[in-house]
């Protein structure tokens, strides 16, 4: 398949809006680019705005990334020898790390061998014929994006209340696709080493949340108490809320109506007694809430993204090759009321014929509704919603 219609517009968006492409420090980044043929092509430096706007002109990428680590020779080929001297501390959130019902009503899967569909989730093995061919075929919807922007504020709530980031040293950045990247440049943050990133990263997911810290035995059971901060006070406004009939879904009812039977476990709360005579499964009860809250409530981030400095992330104003959507950056307050379907667009130009390989469902972009589209039509599209589609594997240029 041939993408050339859609490399000649992402050219003319890159020599028509070149002037919106900036990177700070730009000479201390690593580079990687991704051509259409998909080549990957990295341990680049840039010295210049002025040498990428032109090399995105010139060459035009299919995505485009730069390092959030600043090194003292980024194009090193050997990554001890790069000289990493900082790096931003990043955030991945992406939609497909969450729970969200819209997958089942746009996400696919078709078996490589037999040609059977059916929707999210795939199966290991199609029900048919058996083989273990089974491809994916995802989508973005505003649901899904809404359920990502959601989870980018919990995380920026995160950053503010157990870390002490203040919101004028984070950047926020819609990645032109599924989810967006949350960088942070305060001073402390960019110098910490793989294993205080990871940590961090636990801290904000929940990760291994240290149980026996909550609920210590010895002399009396000891909780955290109403008004602490972190998680362990989220673990007290819990308690509270299950005592006062009012948990959170992901608690069962047997669960809560035992833990209201524990007796003091309200004074113990409100007045941090400790507990008598409660016995070991009330103390099993309430560490495996610690553990489900965790899980329940951690921000849903990439840790592996988090914990690695040397991690890249989209040129801000960059198209993404998924998508042919932009890469934004935003403010806190622009990205409450930011809608990336209608104001990430960029490719214009002619229209293009496409012919529908996958089933599309109905969709808009930059305003505009688009199908519901079946398997074997052919259809003419602005660039934009052919690009969308055939970015995303359910069509060719015809």
């Amino acid at each position: 398949m041939s993408l050339e219609p859609i490399r000649e517009a992402f050219a003319m968006y890159y020599k028509s809006y070149s002037s919106l492409i900036f990177v700070p420090e730009i000479e201390k980044r690593e580079f990687m680019f991704i051509d259409f043929q998909g080549t990957v092509k990295r341990h680049m430096t840039i010295k210049s705005i002025e040498e990428l706007r032109s090399k995105l002109e010139r060459e035009t990428p299919l995505h485009s990334y730069y390092s959030v680590a600043l090194y003292e020779n980024p194009s090193a080929k050997d990554m001890s020898s790069k000289g990493i001297e900082s790096a931003e501390l990043l955030f991945d959130i992406d939609a497909d790390l969450l729970e969200v019902s819209c997958r089942k009503e746009h996400d696919h899967w078709r078996c490589e061998n037999c040609g059977r569909r059916g929707m999210w989730p795939p199966p290991e093995e199609c029900p048919d014929c058996g083989s273990k061919r089974i491809r994916s075929f995802k989508w973005i919807c505003p649901i899904c994006l809404e359920a990502a922007k959601r989870e980018a504020f919990r995380l920026m709530d995160f950053l503010s209340s157990d870390i002490g980031i203040d919101q004028e040293h984070v950047l926020i950045a819609y990645t032109g696709n599924r989810g967006y990247h949350i960088r942070v440049r305060e001073k402390r943050a960019m110098s910490l080493d793989k294993v205080s990133r990871r940590e961090i990263a636990d801290l904000i997911s929940g990760t291994d949340l240290a149980a026996v810290t909550f609920v210590e035995s010895g002399g009396g059971v000891s909780i955290p108490r109403v008004g602490e901060g972190g998680w362990r006070g989220r673990f007290s406004n819990l308690l509270l809320s299950i005592l006062e009939g009012n948990p959170p879904s992901w608690v069962d009812h047997k669960t809560a109506d035992y833990l209201r039977s524990i007796p003091g476990i309200e004074e113990a709360l409100l007045k941090g007694k400790k507990l008598h005579n409660i016995g070991s499964k009330a103390i099993r009860v309430l560490r495996k809430l610690v553990i489900k809250m965790g899980e329940e409530e951690g921000v849903k981030i990439d840790v592996e993204v988090t914990s690695d400095p040397h991690r890249f992330t989209r040129i801000p104003n960059s198209l993404h090759g998924k998508s042919g959507l932009r890469a934004v950056t935003l403010t806190p307050l622009e990205l409450d009321s930011f809608e990336p379907l209608a104001m990430a667009t960029g490719l214009k130009g002619r229209s293009i014929k496409v012919k529908i390989t996958e089933p599309v469902p109905e969709f808009e972009l930059g305003g505009s509704t688009f199908g519901p589209f079946d398997a074997g039509i052919e259809i003419r599209l602005p660039i934009d919603a052919a690009a969308f589609i055939i970015l995303k594997d359910r069509g060719i240029p015809i």
